[in-house]
């Protein structure tokens, strides 16, 4: 025979128990929790830049820490002369030729053809318009236009740098042919 204060006390401990087991399930889940947010997720493959951590670094909650540059997320961005442009239309075949890679001509495809530039003298930019600044400040020269070119295809041994020089030109008819300096944005 037992006491009941013998099989309150046992009730009891067996209760504290239970409830220690709670707190160790939740333990266990707050730490794979954080053991989860210690994993680096790309959102797209891509090519990291910018890490500056090391082992033991401390980052914090929605504070960037590397940059991702999304790998399909490569174009090119030349500035046509407004006197060139009138003739180039979209979907019209550009040859690329990268700074980096002279040998080796790609092929793309007008995406896009600027509407507007932001002034420079006077204006701030905010409409959110490129703001393309002329070369000389004492002969006005023609406003350059953002045309910005998708590559159809880049050669496995071609690595695409963001902010790189590239030689455009535009095939706007049969036999005419244009040539501007391009850059590589991301």
């Amino acid at each position: 025979s037992v006491s009941v204060s013998t099989l309150i006390n046992l009730k009891k401990a067996v209760e504290s128990a239970k409830a220690g087991v709670k707190v160790a399930r939740t333990t266990v889940a707050q730490a794979a929790l954080n053991l989860e947010f210690t994993q680096v997720k790309a959102p797209t493959d891509g090519f990291v830049t910018n890490l500056t951590l090391r082992n033991g670094s401390q980052v914090v909650a929605n504070k960037p820490s590397i940059g991702l540059i999304d790998r399909n997320s490569f174009w090119i961005e030349a500035f046509f002369k407004e006197t060139d442009i009138r003739d180039v239309g979209y979907g019209e075949t550009a040859i690329v030729t990268l700074m980096a890679y002279p040998d080796q001509p790609l092929e793309g495809k007008v995406e896009s053809i600027g509407y507007g530039i932001a002034h420079k003298d006077g204006s701030t930019g905010v409409e959110l318009l490129p703001n393309v600044n002329p070369n000389f400040q004492w002969i006005r020269l023609a406003q350059r236009i953002p045309v910005r070119i998708k590559l159809d295809s880049v050669p496995d041994n071609i690595q695409l740098r963001v902010g790189t020089s590239a030689s455009v030109m535009i095939i706007k008819h049969p036999h005419v042919e244009h040539q501007l300096n391009g850059e590589i944005d991301g």
